[in-house]
Order: structure tokens, then sequence, then C-alpha cells
């Protein structure tokens, strides 16, 4: 997709290649989180992209860009994940 990409542009100006790969690094940012927020919801698994994470009393508090997801004893057969609303 992307050597298809860099073909396709070779041809146009720099400006209209700017957006085009900034509309591309966009949706990419925007599919990536969306898996891992269906990671999280739908098979319980912590979130990948998280830029804090806070240790607790058998909790870990994972704060991603849009929402905050808790992992209650972690490490045991009772782990499980959950988002914070």
């Amino acid at each position: 997709m992307i050597c298809g990409t860099i073909l396709r542009l070779q041809g146009l100006n720099s400006v209209r290649n700017v957006l085009i790969v900034g509309m591309i690094i966009l949706c990419l940012f925007g599919f990536f989180n969306t898996l891992d927020y269906i990671d999280v919801e739908a098979f319980g698994k912590v979130p990948r992209f998280s830029y804090i994470k806070r240790y607790g009393d058998h909790t870990v508090e994972y704060q991603t860009l849009f929402y905050k997801a808790i992992q209650k004893y972690p490490g045991t057969k009772k782990e499980y994940v959950y988002i914070a609303h």
C-alpha cells in the first residue's frame, strides 16, 4: 500500500502529497486505536498504546488517548480488564 501510494504521488504537487500522506497517517492512527479499543472491550486484553500506567493495590490503570482501562488482579487466574467510564 505504501509503495503504491508513493508511486501515485510522484506526479502530483508537493502540497497535495503532504495532505495525502497526512490523511494516510491519520487513518492508520484511527485504525490502530480502534483495534486497541476492541481488544480491550471484547477480548479483555490490556491496551497496547497507553501513555501512562499507574500501579495500585492489585490493579494497573492504563491511560490511553481516548479512554482509561483498568486491569484487576494482574498475573492471577482472576485477572480481568475493563474500560472505566
